[in-house]
C-alpha cells in the first residue's frame, strides 16, 4: 500500500469515528478490534504506526479540550499501548483486548455510555461500529451488570 493510500485510509477511519461520535462523554473508552497485524507486529492492530489511542486523543482535542495531564508520559503513544486515565474530571482510554477493557470499566466504575467500539477489517479495509454488541457483552453477559455498576 502506498503512503498516500495508507494516509487516506487512516484519515477515513478517524473521520468515520468522529462522524459517528461527534462529541464524547466526560469519560470515554475506545475499543477497536482488528483482524490484521500491521508493521511487523505479531498481534492484530489497527493500521496506525503510532498508538491509535493517542491519535484519537489528539483528533478529538479541538472539540473536547482534554486536560493536558492526559497527554503526559506518552500516554497511549506506543503502538500496542492500552490503558485508561482520568484527569481534571475527564477520562480517556483505548483498548484492543476485551478482557483488559472489562477490567478497567469495572475498576473505574464506568457507565455503559462510556464505551465506544469498532472492528476494523484489514481484508476489506472497512471499519464497523460494534458499540452496541460490545456494551451488551460488557454489561449484560459478564460478571457485572448495569444495575450492579450503579450501586457500587
Amino acid at each position: 500500500m502506498l503512503k498516500t493510500e495508507t494516509g487516506e485510509l487512516r484519515k477515513g477511519i478517524l473521520q468515520q469515528i468522529k462522524r459517528e461520535y461527534p462529541s464524547l462523554p466526560e469519560k470515554v473508552i475506545f475499543y477497536v478490534e482488528s483482524d490484521t497485524p500491521y508493521y511487523g507486529m505479531s498481534e492484530n492492530i489497527p493500521p496506525f504506526e503510532t498508538g491509535l489511542g493517542q491519535v484519537l486523543l489528539v483528533w478529538y482535542y479541538s472539540t473536547e479540550r482534554f486536560p493536558g495531564q492526559l497527554f503526559g508520559n506518552k500516554f497511549l503513544r506506543p503502538i500496542t499501548k492500552q490503558d485508561y486515565k482520568e484527569a481534571g474530571g475527564r477520562g480517556f482510554g483505548f483498548f484492543r483486548y476485551i478482557g483488559l477493557l472489562k477490567e478497567r470499566v469495572k475498576k473505574y466504575n464506568l457507565h455503559e455510555e462510556s464505551v465506544t467500539a469498532f472492528r476494523y477489517s484489514g481484508r476489506l479495509a472497512v471499519l464497523g461500529n460494534i458499540t452496541d454488541q460490545t456494551r451488551e457483552n460488557l454489561y449484560k453477559h459478564n460478571s457485572f451488570s448495569i444495575q450492579e455498576k450503579n450501586t457500587q
